[in-house]
């Protein structure tokens, strides 16, 4: 007997796992990374305090209107959404569901808020006074990022495209929010929706692992509702959103000086948070998670891999 090849049948790395686990990873470096280069050089922190500066240049309507959006995440709305997920993951009959979910938000929106307190921010002499300690991730992108990925957690899979524009959406003006009105430099809301990512990343390998994850038929349904068209329209709104605000008095096009740094972070806080959870979204597509056992439902071990195998109820 040859002992140097594996059998045919041999169940090999999920692949499932292996993606969720990857961008989990990948997400948290390139969050070490922003943090590393936004808060911990003196380039990085030149750039933030200009960003930050060039908010008071921008149409008072704009600074208004964040200050709006931000006001809608009060505690009240959190525990509404925040419960709203988990009761409806118990609904579902998805027990293991609504306790990941509930870890999820709380270890993402505690963590960094512990984050805050522990990472430093090198003083290099160049920052206002009153402006020198941490403001890294900012509490408002996590949570709101956070609550949107919780309920694309729970959702049934037919209707996370149209909760991924909605949120993607939302997590997006949350995020920018933050620079307009004066409560976060560019990096803060950056590194925050990327740890959103992780944590909720986390909580998907944990559930795989746990239980196993259910394909059902809706993929085609959620194929079709990313189209490539929707996905744009999604990164594009905020960006026009934003420079038509600024063009009402100002010319937002000119870069050089801190209203066009003001700009360009927003424009990419925008596109950062809403890659957020429209990549969530896409490596969730056609995947229920913890689905109950039936008859009709395909399940992907979480820790084993191989072929996947009808669900006896």
């Amino acid at each position: 007997m040859n002992l140097d090849r594996a059998p045919a049948d041999a169940p090999g790395p999920d692949p499932f796992l292996r993606r969720w686990i990857l961008a989990g990873f990948i997400s948290l470096a390139v969050a070490a990374v922003v943090y590393g280069l936004g808060v911990c050089t003196r380039w990085g922190q030149q750039f933030g305090d200009a960003a930050y500066a060039g908010r008071m240049t921008a149409a008072p309507e704009l600074r208004s209107g964040a200050l709006d959006v931000l006001d809608t995440l009060r505690a009240a709305s959190v525990v509404l959404i925040g419960g709203g997920a988990v009761l409806t993951a118990l609904v579902r009959r998805r027990p293991r569901l609504a306790i990941v979910v509930a870890a999820v938000m709380g270890v993402s929106i505690l963590g960094a808020e512990v984050l805050k307190r522990t990472l430093v921010r090198p003083d290099f002499g160049i920052d206002p006074a009153g402006m020198t300690a941490n403001w890294t991730p900012s509490g408002h992108t996590t949570v709101a990022v956070t609550l949107v990925l919780g309920v694309l957690m729970v959702v049934p899979t037919r209707l996370r495209g149209t909760v991924a524009i909605v949120g993607a959406l939302y997590a997006a003006a949350i995020a920018s929010g933050t620079l307009a009105a004066g409560w976060h430099r560019p990096a803060d809301a950056i590194t925050a929706a990327l740890w959103s990512f992780a944590v909720a990343a986390a909580g998907v390998v944990v559930l795989a692992w746990w239980r196993g994850t259910g394909v059902d038929d809706a993929d085609h349904i959620e194929r079709r509702r990313l189209h490539p068209i929707a996905v744009s329209v999604v990164v594009v709104l905020p960006i026009a959103v934003l420079i038509s605000s600024l063009a009402v008095d100002h010319d937002p096009l000119v870069f050089t000086g801190v209203n066009g740094r003001f700009v360009f972070a927003s424009i990419v806080i925008d596109v950062v948070a809403a890659a957020v959870v429209l990549v969530f979204t896409r490596f969730l597509r056609g995947v229920e998670l913890d689905a109950p056992q039936s008859g009709t439902t395909t399940e992907l071990s979480g820790s084993g891999g191989g072929d996947a195998q009808p669900v006896r109820g």
